[in-house]
């Protein structure tokens, strides 16, 4: 056991504040200063909102997704920074979501891998028949919410692990909307999230999955492609507990974690009152047709 262990990355051990620039090589820290010094003079200038986001960490992801290639950086920086401008990431609620959420089939579990990463569970099979958009909108929360409770500065946590579980999943053929959201989905992970993958373990993929991965693998950079591994087999579960604690994995994948997702616990622990919030959107809407109804 201790053998498998050394073997495993773990959680980071700090003195102090996490300090991303100077774990770099002197040359990485000109590229680094240069991508700063762009970051600076573009035009339209950052927001406040922008500043505190691209910080040291947020900048070193970048440069590594782009090998320390500076004008490639900056290019992929800048593309990220539009969409999160239109996007709007980060003002994306709880209650928003909540309609997706109340399913469990993606959500953030309370336990952390072996690295300290957040361990994000996804299943298929709980699907809802929601529009692609409200989909992507839901995955872009659920990215956001794992990002943010790494709490990076801190702990120098900076990955996710995805457990994506099949089982019970009537996938079928590859049709426009899940192609467009499997698609969409991978372009927003790759493209405005580098370097938050740690490790994706798909369970139990159907056949049809198949069909899927290959219209999706062109679109797939070579580096995601090598976090991906396939357990085809119950027996293969024991692969996860390399990289997850025992304690931290749910039962049924071989853990003793006895947690179970509850749409109930997940509003108390989000701070989200759904049913207050339908009343209350509900009860303005009414209010706008009376107020915009003409007399009688």
């Amino acid at each position: 056991c201790c053998v498998v262990l050394c073997c495993v990355e773990q959680a980071p051990k700090l003195d102090g504040p996490y300090d991303p620039y100077n774990l770099q090589t002197e040359e990485q820290k000109k590229v680094f200063d240069g991508l700063r010094a762009k970051l600076e003079e573009r035009d339209p200038p950052l927001t406040p909102l922008e500043k505190e986001w691209t910080d040291d960490a947020c900048l070193c992801r970048y440069l590594r997704a782009r090998q320390y290639d500076l004008e490639k950086s900056y290019k992929m920086l800048d593309a990220s920074l539009l969409w999160r401008a239109s996007f709007k990431p980060e003002t994306i609620t709880a209650a928003e979501i909540a309609p997706e959420a109340s399913s469990g089939k993606v959500y953030v579990s309370t336990s952390r891998d072996w690295a300290g990463r957040p361990v994000v569970y996804m299943r298929p099979g709980k699907d809802t028949d929601a529009d692609p958009d409200t989909k992507i909108k839901f995955v872009v929360w659920v990215l956001e919410n794992a990002s943010n409770i790494m709490n990076t500065n801190e702990t120098g946590v900076e990955k996710m692990t995805w457990i994506v579980d099949f089982s019970n999943s009537s996938v079928g053929a590859p049709n426009g909307d899940s192609v467009k959201v499997s698609k969409d989905t991978l372009h927003i992970v790759q493209d405005h999230y580098p370097e938050r993958l740690g490790n994706a373990f798909m369970l139990n993929a159907p056949f049809v999955f198949n069909a899927f991965w290959k219209v999706l693998s062109p679109f797939i950079d070579p580096v995601t492609k090598q976090k991906v591994q396939f357990l085809k087999k119950k027996e293969e579960y024991k692969k996860l507990k390399l990289y997850i604690p025992e304690e931290s994995l749910e039962a049924e994948y071989g853990g003793t974690s006895t947690f179970e997702y509850d749409f109930e616990d997940w509003k108390r622990r989000m701070g989200v009152d759904v049913d207050e919030q339908r009343d209350g959107d509900a009860a303005a809407t009414s209010s706008a047709s009376s107020d915009a109804a003409p007399p009688s």
